[in-house]
């Protein structure tokens, strides 16, 4: 069992092309409490999020033939200021400025330690809005 028990309650949505990274992440987040659910691109995530009551959402920001961005603007156009951390191997300027552009958005570029993580993940997660 994890070791974050108020964490049991929610549910991350983890958006990436990467099975090894949607199974290491998966399985970290779910040994720290939480519960997972992953996708391995914008329209599976969407589904998902909109399927089920998701509280926060991992999204790289770099997706086969997609960009996490397109996620990230049909969740907030919906649900403004909903926690999404974005995720990064190719943090650049332009990344940096799409990435603001949908703020507040926590960022985080791969690879990144585990307590980077949780700190960003439990960031995003405070003032989460109603859903």
């Amino acid at each position: 069992m994890g070791t974050g028990n108020e964490n049991y309650s929610k549910l991350v949505l983890i958006v990436d092309d990467d099975d090894n990274l949607l199974f290491n992440l998966g399985a970290f987040l779910e040994n720290q409490g939480f519960r997972t659910i992953t996708a391995r691109g914008v329209k599976e995530g969407l589904d998902a999020f909109f399927g089920k009551r998701i509280d926060a959402a991992l999204v790289d920001y770099r997706l086969v033939g997609q960009r996490g961005t397109e996620f990230v603007w049909e969740v907030r156009r919906r649900i403004p200021g909903f926690p999404i951390v974005m995720m990064t191997a190719y943090l650049d300027e332009w990344v940096e400025v799409m990435i603001k552009r949908y703020a507040p958005l926590e960022c985080l570029t791969k690879p990144f330690k585990s307590e980077d993580l949780l700190r960003a993940l439990k960031k995003a997660l405070h003032g989460q809005p109603e859903r």
